[in-house]
């Protein structure tokens, strides 16, 4: 199931959520709404629908979960990089191991944060740490 939100303004960082589990994606979502240079573009439940996604919307960041049922984000993090290679990717997983933060990365994604230590503050650092600009 993909949501995709209509957006007006063009100097917003456009964000995807990427997670399979609802109660994630409304929490971090309601934590994207407090930064106002942001806004969720789009939710998709599965890395198997980014893609397809991607060819109809506009993204800047992607938040990926790592364990997803149908394809990981490993998986849809390489594609997303092979067909939108300006879309930064952040690998997004309540399992911080060096192994999975170590493996996202060579999958292509450009940075990772644990779900566990995501806040307002967490956020904006890493898209500041991934070439955004917020006040």
């Amino acid at each position: 199931m993909v949501i995709a939100h209509i957006v007006n303004r063009m100097d917003y960082i456009k964000v995807l959520l990427v997670d399979d589990h609802l109660l994630i994606r409304k929490s971090f979502k309601q934590l994207l709404q407090k930064i106002p240079e942001v806004v969720v573009v789009g939710e998709c439940i599965d890395g198997c629908e980014v893609v397809p996604f991607l060819e109809n919307n506009q993204a800047d960041v992607i938040f990926m979960d790592l364990v997803m049922k149908t394809m990981n984000g490993f998986e849809a993090t390489e594609k997303v990089k092979e067909k939108h290679p300006t879309i930064k990717v952040i690998g997004f997983s309540s399992t911080d191991h060096t192994h999975f933060t170590t493996r996202i990365i060579k999958s292509g994604a450009d940075g990772f944060m644990s779900k566990f230590d995501a806040d307002k503050e967490s956020i904006i650092s890493m898209l500041k740490k991934i070439g955004f600009i917020i006040s």
